[in-house]
């Protein structure tokens, strides 16, 4: 940090006026700088850039700032200062520039205020070793930038790979909870169609049971078939009995006595 100290002129008047007021301002201001007290260093010089505002004060009241750890409102009254120094602290102005900026990792702009100062004294080696700090600074955000965008895209595919196996699971559990149901649903159809065939057989078996004693009946009833050597034998006791009817008659026919005849 580069703190310019400016030489404070000795105005003698009756009266003060508002540029003596700020002068004294900006006296107290750089005492309560130089002793730590940036709170009141910083106050000092806000009252004193509100009477006359230069950019000496700026600077300076950007130092202040930043000495309490208020980067950004340090980088922005840096910028402010920058336009009306000298070359000298101009340069000074943009290395603490630089330094906040660094410190709000603000690279990009670090870089660029720490080349600019760098232009206009190029012997500063503490702005060269700004400089190259800022560049090594800016290519680890890089790296740490391109890590974390890989992994945050592998993230996004675990979860994406989680996702779609919890999908996969909860598609095979209902998938496998249907092919049960079809399994009990067919179980239940065959055990259904193997008791109706079950009644139904057994149905027909007492039905013939019912034909077959009706058929036994009717068989008892009727004549049975004879055999043909049944018949043959049959057939010749008939015509053996004939023949004894008929021999009969002829014996009683002989033994009938003719009648007289009347004449």
């Amino acid at each position: 940090m580069r703190y310019l100290i400016f030489a404070i002129l000795s105005i003698f008047s009756l009266s003060p006026t508002p540029a003596q007021s700020a002068h004294k301002l900006k006296k107290e201001a750089q005492e309560a700088f130089k002793e730590g007290n940036y709170k009141i260093a910083e106050e000092k010089y806000r009252l004193a850039n509100e009477q006359k505002s230069d950019a000496a004060t700026d600077y300076n009241l950007g130092n202040s700032l930043f000495n309490q750890e208020r980067y950004e409102e340090a980088y922005n009254y840096f910028l402010e200062a920058s336009g009306g120094l000298s070359d000298e602290e101009k340069a000074n102005s943009l290395y603490n520039e630089g330094n906040a900026a660094l410190k709000l990792q603000k690279y990009d702009e670090s870089i660029e205020a720490y080349k600019k100062a760098l232009a206009i004294n190029q012997d500063d080696k503490e702005i060269r070793q700004n400089l190259s700090y800022a560049i090594m600074q800016k290519k680890i955000q890089q790296m740490q930038d391109q890590m974390k965008d890989q992994f945050d895209q592998q993230q996004e595919q675990r979860e994406q790979q989680e996702q779609q196996q919890q999908q996969n699971q909860s598609q095979q559990s209902q998938d496998q909870q249907k092919q049960e149901k079809q399994q009990q649903q067919q179980q239940q159809e065959n055990q259904d169609q193997n008791q109706e065939k079950q009644q139904q057989n057994s149905g027909e078996e007492n039905q013939d049971q019912k034909d077959n004693q009706n058929d036994g009946s009717e068989q008892n009833g009727e004549k049975q078939d004879l055999s043909k050597e049944e018949a043959l034998k049959l057939l010749d006791i008939i015509e053996s009995e004939e023949q004894k009817v008929q021999e009969k008659l002829r014996k009683i026919d002989g033994n009938k006595k003719k009648p007289e005849k009347d004449w």
